[in-house]
């Protein structure tokens, strides 16, 4: 019983001596080896995002050309809506400050809101 062979509990020393220092190494140096390992990712961050892009750009390439006048047609489509909603707006505007002026009466908040509900 005398006879313990030590060889057997070699792998499991590195492991205990490594676990015993970093519960007494102090949370500044933990720290600093945190941050220093993600600075050493961080090239590896940058490179998968340079990735991503080249990816977008060769997807976005390869969008056939009737594709690309398509969808300048429906951006073209879709800005002459917005313009003409902003054009009604500001007819509108122009419509509630004249009613005004013809009433002489300032109108709140709540009914010029109710007034635009109205009209949608």
């Amino acid at each position: 019983m005398g006879n313990i062979r030590l060889d057997k509990l070699k792998p499991l020393v590195a492991p205990a001596v490594f676990l015993f220092l970093w519960w007494v190494i102090p949370t500044a140096v933990k720290a600093s080896l945190r941050l220093s390992f993600a600075e050493f990712n961080a090239p590896a961050w940058v490179l998968n995002s340079k990735f991503d892009q080249l990816a977008d750009f060769w997807k976005h390439r390869n969008h056939s050309k009737i594709e690309l006048i398509e969808a300048g047609q429906n951006l073209a489509r879709s800005n002459a809506r917005y313009q003409i909603i902003a054009q009604r707006y500001e007819t509108l505007e122009n419509e509630i400050e004249r009613l005004k002026s013809i009433l002489g009466l300032g109108l709140n908040k709540m009914v010029l809101m109710q007034f635009m509900k109205k009209e949608n």
